[in-house]
């Protein structure tokens, strides 16, 4: 709530000459209360509204408070303007000067604001303030003087102070401010509500004998008057905007405001989702949590379950959202939430299905791994679990680094993926339970991690002289045993040996010789050679290729 009213100086020019700053850019004191745009900010092509001469108090342009004034002053002027004070209260004008927002910086300081009485005598001088806005860079000087005056007839004289030559468009405009404060502005019904209700926004102040004036979306609706209080009836929905303007019937031009943000929305109620904090199925005697989601107006929920055709309320109109279900009996359940808007009247709602069953006997009938034991580090296995039972779910864990680990938590999934990446002997078990409860069983299978191998291997054969060689380069820490290799022509294999004794060490490079018992004509650039070797107890195939 805003204890000080929003000044009316410059807001009619802002309106003529300036525009919004960008985002980021400072917000402008009080006094200046639109923000100032170096593209916009221009008074030298404003058309006059001060009529000369006017150089001294008998020639004072009449002007009323809250008139906007512009003049022009030169290096040896005096421009002067008479106005009444119809009631007593602080006076308050603030001015600028400058063709251009450079002129401005340079000329802030060249003139000054004097006020004086019925007399001529001289009641106050303006002082200089100025305002940096980051967004431009530019400083922008302005004069102001505030006081409190009684009521009756002043003069106000803008007055260069030097001699130095210029000739620059000033701005200025004069207020009352007000004696008063908006202490509230509230409605009695809140945000949101549904259209077609009237709403009434009532508005407190520190003084009595005020007149207030009404708008929505800054369109008027209830003129001044004494009345500090508005009907409204919204017709539609959507985001509004109420505000409420006060001022004194003797000072018209000095108003303050206060807004609110209002929201009015359908009156139809929609529900979205109703869900449990346990998926079905769900063993008797568990608690479980249902929560609903809908859109509407001031709503209210009521839960109900319903078996073998008898609906019971578990939970009744409140607001609510969710209920606790603890079902004592097993069975296929329909759980609904109906939802109502107080404030409308209409209502909706939602049924699900849910299963609840008795714990029952269930076992665990196989456990296996689509690879055997012992394989390498880095091989992906797959896991499968086969049972028993009703409502089951599983849960897969590892025993390494001497504790278990979890990689799938329970679910109703029998399958699960891991591939070991160093070497050792593992336990994979699988955890068997029926959802929702603690009894569980469990089957383990031993998984024999080993050496990857590293290195190459070369072979040579010459048809004619028919010998050939094999090379190993056996780049592990264990060695490398060739158990059997053939050579491979068009899907047929045209040479097999099972050689003995073919070892190569670890970090060893061997070549081996082998003799067939005739040529081998069908050996070709088309040949490819299948190699069966052992390495650290695991038995391995690969195919090479001629280069």
């Amino acid at each position: 709530m805003l204890k000080k009213p929003i000044s009316f100086i410059f807001s009619l020019l802002c309106l003529l000459l300036f525009s919004s700053a960008a985002a980021g850019a400072e917000e402008l004191p009080k006094k200046i209360t639109n923000v100032f745009s170096k593209e916009n900010f221009t008074l030298k092509g404003l058309q006059l509204n001060e009529k000369e001469p006017n150089n001294n108090i008998s020639l004072s342009n009449p002007i009323s408070l809250g008139d906007t004034v512009i003049g022009d002053l030169n290096h040896a002027d005096q421009d002067f303007y008479q106005f009444n004070m119809k009631t007593s209260g602080i006076f308050s004008i603030a001015t600028i000067l400058g063709n251009t927002p450079e002129d401005s910086f340079i000329y802030g300081g060249h003139y000054k604001l004097a006020l004086y009485n019925s007399n001529g005598s001289l009641l106050a001088t303006s002082s200089t303030d100025s305002f940096y806005d980051p967004a431009d860079g530019l400083s922008l000087y302005y004069h102001y003087i505030d006081k409190e005056l009684e009521k009756g007839t002043y003069y106000l004289a803008v007055e260069a102070n030097d001699y130095s030559d210029f000739n620059q468009r000033y701005v200025f405009s004069a207020v009352l401010e007000p004696d008063f404060d908006i202490t509230s502005f509230t409605s009695n019904l809140k945000s949101p509500q549904v259209a077609g209700k009237t709403i009434t926004f009532t508005t407190g102040t520190s003084k009595s004998g005020l007149q207030y004036q009404y708008y929505v979306n800054n369109q008027v609706v209830q003129t001044f008057s004494t009345n500090n209080s508005f009907n409204w009836k919204p017709a539609k929905a959507g985001k509004y905007t109420i505000k409420v303007g006060v001022r004194r019937a003797e000072n018209p031009e000095s108003i303050i405001y206060e807004e609110i943000s209002f929201e009015v929305k359908s009156p139809y109620v929609k529900v979205t989702s109703l869900k449990p904090s346990v998926t079905s199925p769900s063993p008797v005697s568990k608690s479980i949590k249902w929560t609903a989601a809908a859109s509407g107006v001031d709503l209210e929920y009521k839960f109900s379950v319903k078996q073998n055709n008898k609906w019971v309320t578990i939970k009744n109109y409140s607001r609510s959202k969710y209920a606790y279900w603890k079902p004592k009996s097993s069975g296929i359940y329909q759980v609904k939430v109906n939802v109502r808007s107080k404030a409308s009247g209409k209502s909706s709602y939602k049924i699900t299905k849910y299963t609840v069953f008795k714990p029952s006997d269930f076992s665990i009938t196989s456990f296996k791994s689509n690879k055997k034991s012992p394989l390498v580090e880095g091989t992906k296995i797959k896991f499968t679990a086969s049972s028993k039972g009703k409502y089951l779910e599983y849960r897969f864990r590892v025993y390494e680094k001497g504790k278990w680990t979890t990689y799938k938590k329970y679910s109703s999934s029998k399958t699960f993926y891991w591939t070991p990446k160093a070497q050792g002997k593992y336990k994979v078990s699988v955890n068997v339970r029926q959802k929702g409860t603690t009894k569980t069983k469990t089957k383990t299978i031993v998984i024999d991690v080993r050496d990857m191998p590293s290195g190459s291997m070369e072979m040579n054969y010459n048809s004619g002289s028919n010998v050939g060689y094999f090379s190993v380069s056996n780049k592990g820490a264990k060695s490398l045993t060739i158990t059997k290799f053939e050579l491979v022509n068009k899907g047929k294999v045209i040479y097999s040996h099972k050689p003995k004794n073919w070892v190569t060490s670890s970090k060893k490079t061997k070549k081996f010789k082998f003799q067939p018992n005739k040529p081998l004509t069908k050996f070709n650039s088309s040949t490819y050679i299948k190699v069966t070797y052992k390495y650290d107890g695991v038995s391995h195939t690969v195919k090479l290729y001629d280069k």
